[in-house]
C-alpha cells in the first residue's frame, strides 16, 4: 500500500503539472508547491517500500484500519490538489483576459501609428486629439479656414495662440498671423521650423519662428474644438466648456475665468484683482473667501489641505501673504480722484457674478431636471436666515412663483418671487430641486393614502 499511495501521489502531482504546461506554459515546473513528506516519498525507491515477510504479517492484523487512514489521506490530498488545479484555472483565465485587453490596445496604438496621415498638416495627428482610432479623419477647418488641410499654405490666417518668451519671462499672445513657409530640418525630420507672418496695426510684419511640433498642437486644438462643436447648441453648456478647454490649451485664457477649483485658484484669483473688483488687501482676502465658499464640498476640502500644506512649507500666514501680494502686483495701477475714492465700495455681487458666467436661462413652461415642476410654478417654501447676531430666523411657510433658472460655469441658482409681499429671493438650484423633491415625495404619499381610504370606503380592500 505504501508504494500505491507514492504512485498516487505522483499520479496527482503530475496531472497539476500537465494542467499548467497546457496553458502556453503561463507557468513552469518551479511554480508547483510540494510538502516535505511528499518530496521525501518521492525521493524514496520503491522497493526500499516493499515490506518483508514480518513486517506483512504484523500489517495483515492493521490492513483495514491502515487502509481507511491511507485512503482518507489520499482523498484529502487529491481535494487539495483539485483547489489549487481549480485556482490554477482561475488564475489563468484572469491571465487570458489580461492578454486579450492588451492585444486590444496594441492593435489600436497600431492602427493609429500606421493610419494614413494628411501631408498637408506634415503629420500633425500627433497627441492632443479626442479621436479614436476607430473614427475617420476629420479635416474642420475654423471661421478664418484655418485646419489640417489649410495650415501650410501660404497666408492662411493662424488662429491668436499663446507662448512663453524667455527674454521677459512672459507670456506673449501673437495674433494677426499668417503662415509664410517651413524651414526642414534634414538630421531630425519632424523637428523644422514654421515661418509665421506677424502684422501690427501700423501695418508693419515681423517674422516670427515656432517650432514644428507647437504648430501641429494648435492645429489638433483647433480640429479638436471644430469636432466638439459638432451637433452642439451654442447656449450649452458643452459649448461653453470646449471653447474653455480650447483657450486654455491654446494658453490664451489669461483673462479669462476657469472652473472654480483648488487648481485654478490663483488664476481666477488674479483675474479678479486685474478687473479692479477688490480695491485693497482686505477686499482682495474678501474675494478670495467667496471663491472658497463657491467650491464644491470635495473641493472645499483639497483646498484646505493645499493652504495648510502651505502654511507648514513657508510658516504661518504665508498663504495669506501670497494672496496679499498677487492683489499688488495685478490690480490695475491707475491714479483716482478723492471723489471717485469716496464713490467706489466693494461689490461683493459682481465679483460672485464675473467668476460664474451664464451660459443657459430657463424660459417660462420649461420644466426644472429631475422635478415635475415647471419654470412658473409655484411652491410652499419656508426661508430661514441668519440674523446679524448669528442666530437662525424661520421665516413662515409661503407660496414662491419659480420666475427662471440660470446655469452658470461652476453652479446654478432659481429666482423666485413672492407675488403678495411683492419680494423676490435667489437660491441655489440644487437646494430648491432637493426641497421640490421632498415636496413631491410628501404628496405622492399622501395620494396613496387617500386611494387606498377611497377604496376601502367602497368596500375594496387592496
Amino acid at each position: 500500500m505504501g508504494g500505491s499511495h507514492v504512485r498516487l501521489q505522483d499520479a496527482v502531482s503530475n496531472r497539476a503539472i500537465n494542467l499548467k504546461y497546457n496553458k502556453n506554459s503561463i507557468l513552469s515546473i518551479k511554480d508547483i508547491e510540494f510538502s516535505d513528506e511528499e518530496e521525501k516519498i518521492a525521493a524514496e525507491p520503491l522497493e526500499n517500500n516493499q515490506p518483508d515477510a514480518d513486517t506483512r504479517q504484523n500489517q495483515n492484523a492493521d490492513r483495514p484500519q491502515s487502509n481507511r487512514s491511507e485512503l482518507e489521506a489520499a482523498l484529502e490530498a487529491l481535494e487539495a490538489e483539485r483547489e489549487k488545479t481549480k485556482k490554477l484555472e482561475e488564475f489563468l483565465k484572469s491571465r487570458d483576459n489580461q492578454i486579450q485587453e492588451m492585444d486590444k490596445e496594441l492593435a489600436a496604438i497600431k492602427e493609429q501609428i500606421f493610419a494614413d496621415k494628411e501631408n498637408s498638416a506634415n503629420d500633425s495627428l500627433s497627441a492632443g486629439s479626442n479621436r479614436s482610432p476607430e473614427q475617420p479623419h476629420q479635416n474642420l477647418v475654423n471661421k478664418d479656414g484655418f485646419g489640417r488641410d489649410t495650415a501650410y499654405k501660404v497666408n492662411v490666417p493662424v488662429p491668436p495662440f499663446g507662448i512663453y518668451d524667455k527674454t521677459t519671462g512672459e507670456r506673449r499672445i501673437i495674433e494677426n498671423a499668417r503662415y509664410s513657409k517651413y524651414i526642414e530640418d534634414k538630421n531630425n525630420p519632424g523637428n523644422g521650423k514654421i515661418v509665421l507672418e506677424i502684422m501690427d496695426k501700423n501695418g508693419h510684419s515681423e517674422n516670427f519662428e515656432l517650432a514644428e511640433k507647437a504648430y501641429n498642437s494648435i492645429i489638433n486644438t483647433v480640429q479638436e474644438l471644430e469636432e466638439r462643436k459638432q451637433g452642439k447648441d451654442q447656449n450649452s453648456f458643452d459649448w461653453m466648456k470646449a471653447h474653455m478647454n480650447y483657450a486654455q490649451k491654446m494658453q490664451i485664457d489669461e483673462n479669462m475665468y476657469r472652473m472654480n477649483s483648488p487648481e485654478n485658484f490663483f488664476h481666477n484669483f488674479r483675474i479678479q484683482c486685474r478687473h479692479d473688483n477688490a480695491h485693497n488687501p482686505e477686499q482682495a482676502l474678501r474675494i478670495a473667501g467667496l471663491m472658497y465658499k463657491d467650491m464644491a464640498k470635495r473641493d472645499k476640502e483639497r483646498f484646505l489641505k493645499i493652504r495648510k500644506a502651505f502654511d507648514k512649507k513657508f510658516g504661518k500666514g504665508a498663504f495669506d501673504q501670497k494672496l496679499i501680494k498677487e492683489f499688488n502686483e495685478n490690480h490695475p495701477k491707475t491714479d483716482i480722484d478723492i471723489e471717485t475714492v469716496m464713490n467706489r465700495t466693494f461689490d461683493k455681487d459682481k465679483a460672485e457674478d464675473e467668476m460664474n458666467p451664464v451660459y443657459a436661462t430657463l424660459k417660462s413652461g420649461e420644466q426644472i431636471e429631475d422635478t415635475k415642476v415647471h419654470i412658473g410654478d409655484t411652491i410652499p417654501l419656508a426661508m430661514t436666515f441668519k440674523s446679524p447676531t448669528g442666530e437662525t430666523v424661520r421665516m413662515p411657510k409661503t407660496d414662491w412663483k419659480i420666475l427662471s433658472v440660470e446655469k452658470s460655469l461652476n453652479h446654478d441658482r432659481a429666482f423666485l418671487y413672492d407675488e403678495k409681499t411683492k419680494s423676490y429671493q435667489t437660491v441655489p438650484l440644487d437646494m430648491l430641486v432637493a426641497h421640490i423633491q421632498k415636496v413631491e415625495k410628501h404628496q405622492a404619499k399622501e395620494e396613496k393614502k387617500q386611494t387606498k381610504k377611497d377604496w376601502k370606503d367602497f368596500g375594496f380592500e387592496r
